[in-house]
């Protein structure tokens, strides 16, 4: 049966801040929200573990993994004070996107390494689009 019912429209919400002003918190709190009135939620959370260091949260699967490798090391693509591990990246969008669809996604986050560098989880994007 088809509904007479108009389809909510989507809508992209984009939070952007200095460094340290608490948009991780948010995002953490949303999908605690979230979850607590069993919204479906795909997507990343990413964890500060220590100066260099960061970790991947699949909000899809609950899966923790390093987004970033030694500083010294010499691989990845080095952003700012990151070694960031392209592997890592590619293993959070190929199980993103076997998520989705979901009712909220959320990707934090999204910068210098997407926008300037055109990698990271740029691909979210075209995820984004409405067939």
């Amino acid at each position: 049966m088809i509904s007479d019912q108009p389809q909510p429209v989507p809508r992209i919400i984009l939070l952007s801040g200095p460094r340290q002003v608490g948009k991780s918190t948010l995002c953490r709190k949303l999908v605690a929200r979230l979850h607590e009135n069993t919204v479906g939620v795909a997507g990343f959370l990413t964890i500060h573990t220590g100066s260099h260091d960061l970790e991947v949260m699949e909000l899809h699967s609950g899966e923790q993994y390093p987004l970033t490798l030694p500083f010294d090391d010499g691989a990845g693509a080095e952003l700012g004070r990151f070694r960031m591990d392209g592997a890592a990246l590619n293993r959070g969008l190929l199980s993103l996107q076997g998520a989705l669809p979901k009712d909220v996604l959320i990707v934090d986050e999204l910068g210098p390494l997407e926008f300037r560098l055109g990698r990271g989880w740029l691909p979210v994007l075209s995820l984004l689009r409405a067939d």
